[in-house]
């Protein structure tokens, strides 16, 4: 097991990341739908909410030539949580901080190049500064387990 900790680690840190950051994107595209009249029942909430899940999934869309959300967050992550390892392996103290801090900057960071090159925001649910901060936070929450599942103990 102890080889494929860390492999396992960062696909549920991934798979939690993208969960989040579909509820929060859905929530608020639906919470502004709700703002301009559009009555949205708990049906079409929950189905939503769910279609958004699998979307975020990491994946690829050949018809749209885009990659999902769980694909984008994975890349961050990547680079993130090798910077963060290397901090950390000078600061061994700081490791909890140190990945969620890396988690949550990935997604800052992904989001803001994704709005410089595409002009606009292309999560709807990130346009507000809530939406954008819920999205930093459900990259902080990968961070934080990936911390907690590949830590050796």
């Amino acid at each position: 097991m102890g080889l494929l900790r860390v492999p396992i680690a960062f696909i549920v840190a991934v798979l939690v990341g993208t969960a989040l950051s579909a509820l929060a994107h859905t929530h608020f595209v639906l919470m502004e739908l709700a703002d301009v009249g559009v009555n949205v029942s708990l049906s079409d909430r929950l189905s939503t909410h769910l279609h958004d899940l699998i979307a975020f999934l990491p994946s690829y869309d050949p018809v749209a030539g885009v990659p999902s959300m769980g694909i984008i967050m994975g890349v961050g992550f990547l680079l993130a949580f090798i910077i963060a390892a290397i901090v950390i392996r000078f600061l061994p103290g700081l490791r909890t901080i140190g990945y969620t801090l890396a988690g949550g900057v990935a997604l800052w960071a992904m989001l803001s190049l994704m709005q410089q090159q595409f002009g606009t925001m292309p999560i709807a649910g990130a346009r507000t500064t809530l939406g954008l901060a819920l999205q930093v936070a459900a990259g902080a929450v990968g961070g934080l387990t990936f911390s907690a599942l590949s830590r050796s103990d």
